[in-house]
């Protein structure tokens, strides 16, 4: 028998490269980090990069626990904000300059397109142009404890780097001319030049997307978010506009927004509110419910649904604790909502993580089991409506597309079959009426109606 063929060797430093992986802890910290993995990891040359000798610091003074209450968002607006306005003005950074701002495209543009996954130029300028909008707009928390982040992931370039020492357009054209040339070229063309007008006339915009989505869905952007983020950008944008296909949607919600940190998302978004720069569609979304609480918020929200059935004051008996427990914390979570969301040291406030109710506490486990005791109801309603929805030419029902809580609701499947058979029933006993009085009657048992 022949002896098998040495193995050829691995490269020692290709055999390094993995081994050091394995070395690494995990999520790149001593420990597993919750707000790590919302945030996930920007490569280094998507990293911002800033020029050295610049006070970029801009977002007002705001009280985190005061956002997060639902009547903040209506203190400063129209001419109860003059005062505020005047403070705080729009654009706040007198440093960031028109050459300043080329500068600035255009160093974030080298980073972006160097590196082992090199952005294509187009990519390169719409982060780059959101990025330098929002710093004019004053939406960097220059101190790394003010911006709650994290990691740092905004570097400065070299104070001796030519971009860096250009003063005038002249000087730019000469720097390197070879290395930049086709980026100012690029930012001079009709297509460069679409980019950036949509990056202005949409940072905003973008940027209150953003805190939506990180608020309610926990992160910056994922694919499975477009649909919800289509419809918010039209409810907004200029003339209800359609997110436009050239623009790539995870760059301009994620990668150009990601380096500002957390915290700043709500200061920001609550800043563009007051100074009369968002649709009324995104204005009403500033006070939605904190990620992770979906089905508290839906349950409670259900309840006005089958609040006129004849047989709900006996069902909120029945009931009584898990019910009182899921409105009261309802109420405090949507008056605290960054305190409830599951990464709130991002947003530089404490955790809140039990209620008390009654002189008890109650965690977050005792708020589910509760949302689990009354979602069977709910769910059965929401089932019945899918299917009304789908005869009924004219009439649609807000929950029928809610899913949130058919987890919850599997629990106890077969009362989401009688609450749906129920309402067949009584739809059924309303339709096979004789008289209109004992339709009434039918549709309104407490307000039976003898015939004359």
């Amino acid at each position: 028998m022949a002896n098998p063929a040495a193995p050829v060797p691995i490269p020692v430093s290709a055999l390094m490269k993995y081994v050091s992986i394995m070395m690494e802890d995990i999520n790149g910290d001593h420990i597993y980090s919750n707000e790590k993995a919302i945030l996930g990891y920007m490569p280094t040359n998507e990293h911002m990069v800033l020029l050295p000798g610049i006070n970029y610091d801009g977002p007002p003074e705001m009280n985190m626990t005061t956002l997060g209450k639902l009547e903040t968002v209506n203190t400063n607006l129209g001419p109860p904000g003059d005062d505020y306005r005047a403070d705080n003005p729009y654009l706040v950074n007198p440093m960031i300059t028109e050459i300043t701002m080329v500068k600035l495209c255009l160093l974030n543009m080298r980073s972006l397109m160097s590196g082992t996954s090199p952005h294509k130029i187009e990519d390169a300028l719409l982060i780059s142009a959101l990025r330098t909008r929002w710093l004019k707009l004053g939406c960097l928390f220059q101190s790394l404890a003010d911006r709650a982040v994290q990691r740092d992931e905004v570097t400065y370039a070299k104070a001796d780097d030519q971009i860096v020492l250009s003063r005038t357009e002249d000087d730019l054209m000469i720097a390197d001319a070879a290395a930049y040339v086709a980026h100012l070229n690029f930012m001079s063309s009709e297509a460069g030049g679409k980019i950036m007008e949509w990056a202005t006339t949409n940072a905003e915009l973008v940027w209150n997307m953003t805190e939506h989505l990180m608020r309610s869905r926990g992160h910056h952007y994922k694919e499975d978010f477009s649909k919800m983020a289509n419809t918010m950008y039209a409810s907004s944008s200029p003339g209800n506009e359609a997110w436009p296909t050239a623009i790539n949607m995870l760059l301009a919600l994620r990668t150009a927004i990601h380096p500002f940190g957390i915290r700043a998302l709500p200061v920001m978004a609550y800043h563009f509110i007051w100074h009369g720069k968002i649709g009324l569609g995104m204005v009403k979304r500033i006070t939605g419910a904190s990620n992770g609480f979906a089905a508290a918020t839906t349950a409670y929200a259900g309840m006005s649904m089958i609040s006129s059935e004849p047989w709900y004051a006996k069902y909120v008996a029945t009931y009584e604790n898990q019910i009182a427990l899921l409105q009261y914390f309802a109420r405090e979570m949507l008056n605290n909502r960054y305190a409830f969301h599951e990464s709130a040291s991002l947003y530089g406030i404490t955790p809140i993580r039990h209620i008390m109710v009654n002189g008890i506490s109650n965690s977050m486990a005792d708020v589910d089991l509760a949302v689990s005791a009354i979602a069977p109801v709910l769910q059965g309603f929401i089932e019945w409506s899918k299917e009304f929805d789908k005869k009924s030419v004219t009439q649609t029902f807000t929950f029928a597309g809610a899913k949130v809580l058919e987890r919850r609701a599997g629990a106890n499947p077969i009362q989401v079959v009688r609450l749906k058979a129920l309402l067949t029933t009584t739809i059924k006993l309303i339709e096979d009426a004789a008289t209109s009085s004992e339709a009434i009657t039918e549709t309104f048992p407490m307000m039976k109606i003898e015939e004359k």
